[in-house]
């Protein structure tokens, strides 16, 4: 599972192995065309420029979206050094941008029934299931949401049971993460990143995993 896209520098760079202690650096391709589905850092000004010449800001390094530019070391070391750590960092806030986000509650949603919640996740086709502690998070590949589920809250009012969300959930792509080691794993590769940010984005992560 590659994270993030690196253009414009070879890999055997030595310079790349000053932040070799991120672990997110494990999670980066090198490619030769460009490409916009995650994160990308465009190595060198003249490349960034050749590929928006009108965008390029020397004050700042964020072009649009999840695409960023920099210096290459040949051209300015310390500030190349600088703005790949940055990207480094930055990372998984690139995916909250990529990501669409919605609280699915009992009253703002509508789910006021009994099970209607499981007919709710069925009829928005949720490719991912992750459970941990009360809340469940689900990606939907095709509408590009993670849905957030206070799961504790349809127990209370009695709208669901955990026979029947059991029986739902079987056969699925469904991670119960109650030992929390998914979420440990997720925080170790984000240094730095809040836990909640993390959390309500893991089962896209998961996704694209299993989809590799």
């Amino acid at each position: 599972m590659k994270l993030a896209y690196l253009y414009g520098i070879d890999p055997i760079n030595p310079y790349l192995s000053t932040y070799s202690h991120y672990p997110i650096t494990k999670k980066i391709s090198f490619i030769d065309e460009i490409k916009y589905d995650k994160p990308l850092l465009i190595v060198g000004i003249k490349k960034a420029r050749e590929l928006y010449p009108n965008e390029i800001d020397l004050n700042k390094n964020h072009i649009e979206k999840n695409i960023y530019w920099c210096y290459s070391p040949e051209e300015y070391l310390s500030e190349f050094l600088k703005k790949y750590e940055e990207f480094l960092l930055n990372i998984h806030n690139s995916y909250l941008e990529l990501l669409d986000f919605k609280i699915i509650d009992i009253f703002f949603s509508n789910l006021t029934k009994e099970n209607e919640l499981i007919d709710f996740l069925s009829n928005n086709e949720i490719d991912t299931y992750y459970h941990v502690g009360k809340i469940m998070y689900c990606y939907s590949k095709s509408s590009n949401i993670i849905f957030i589920i206070n799961l504790n809250e349809f127990y209370w009012f009695r709208l669901i049971n955990l026979t029947d969300l059991g029986n739902f959930l079987n056969g699925r792509k469904y991670y119960n993460d109650n030992d929390q080691k998914i979420l440990e794993y997720f925080i170790r590769l984000f240094q730095g990143q809040d836990k909640f940010f993390i959390e309500k984005t893991i089962p896209y992560f998961i996704f694209l995993n299993e989809t590799k």
